[in-house]
């Protein structure tokens, strides 16, 4: 169920252009050294809690998602946002 949970020590991530229309809750839990997480590019409107990320520094994500932030409340005091000038 969670891919990444063996992971732990994973520091970047890039899922970029992956055609990924749905995260599941919690799907990036356990990568408690992750700094950089790339999603921009990929065709999800929406994203659901993404679990503590308490190492991130950089989020990439699809610049449709701008729209609403609410759901990064926690996470915008300590990471750079970067959206991707595409559409996908």
């Amino acid at each position: 169920r969670f891919i990444f949970k063996n992971l732990t020590n994973l520091e970047e991530l890039d899922l970029s252009q992956n055609q990924i229309s749905f995260i599941e809750m919690n799907a990036f839990e356990n990568l408690n050294y992750l700094e950089i997480l790339r999603l921009n590019s990929n065709n999800f409107d929406q994203i659901e809690e993404l679990g503590q990320l308490n190492s991130i520094r950089n989020l990439y994500l699809p610049s449709r998602l701008f729209n609403n932030l609410n759901y990064l409340t926690s996470l915008i005091k300590s990471i750079k946002l970067r959206y991707s000038k595409t559409m996908h």
